[in-house]
């Protein structure tokens, strides 16, 4: 009866085990890198410079997955240092960051934003957002920008039927092999 009872529990432990898996956290990144010719913002400018980041056409569909957070990074160069810089930033159509703080010199500035939860949602819906920056003082130089987002893992995955079969397939084994040796030791 002890070694039926071992060997059962052994059979369950199979069957959890091998029956589902888990899939993994999925770390996205679109990089829009302009340093190759870099966009000069002024406060001339009317109107704003966008660019658009886009996980579509990656592993990413929105249809399917779901990001739960994001971090933009934008970096900035003051190319002339004659004034001081000042711009804002839009991101999606909700979320604005207003600095004048920008460093002269030949690496320049990078600002690392993390999204607030609309931009965040927009992003997890259609797997894209659109990014806009004016300068509100002076100018510089737009090198380029990295948006990162993170997928989590999502609910266990059933792995194929067949790892489950083979464990219910020991189990009733297991039981017929115990009867049969309970009739011969009864007989």
């Amino acid at each position: 009866m002890l070694n039926f009872v071992k060997r059962t529990t052994l059979g369950i432990v199979l069957v959890s085990t091998f029956g589902t898996g888990t899939a993994a956290e999925i770390i996205l990144t679109d990089v829009n890198d302009l340093s190759a010719s870099m966009v000069t913002i002024s406060d001339q400018d009317t109107s704003p410079y966008t660019w658009t980041h886009t996980f579509t056409g990656t592993q990413y569909n929105p249809d399917r997955d779901f990001i739960t957070s994001a971090t933009l990074s934008i970096h900035l160069l003051d190319f002339d240092g004659k004034k001081k810089e000042s711009f804002s930033f839009l991101i999606g159509d909700s979320q604005v960051l207003s600095s004048s703080k920008l460093n002269n010199g030949s690496r320049g500035d990078i600002f690392d934003i993390p999204l607030d939860d609309a931009a965040v949602a927009v992003l997890s819906e259609t797997g894209e957002l659109t990014f806009r920056i004016i300068a509100t003082s002076g100018s510089f130089q737009l090198v380029g920008s990295t948006l990162i987002a993170i997928d989590p893992p999502g609910t266990p995955v059933p792995e194929p039927a067949s790892l489950s079969l083979l464990g219910l397939g020991l189990l009733i084994g297991f039981g017929v092999v115990r009867r049969r040796n309970s009739f011969a030791l009864a007989g």
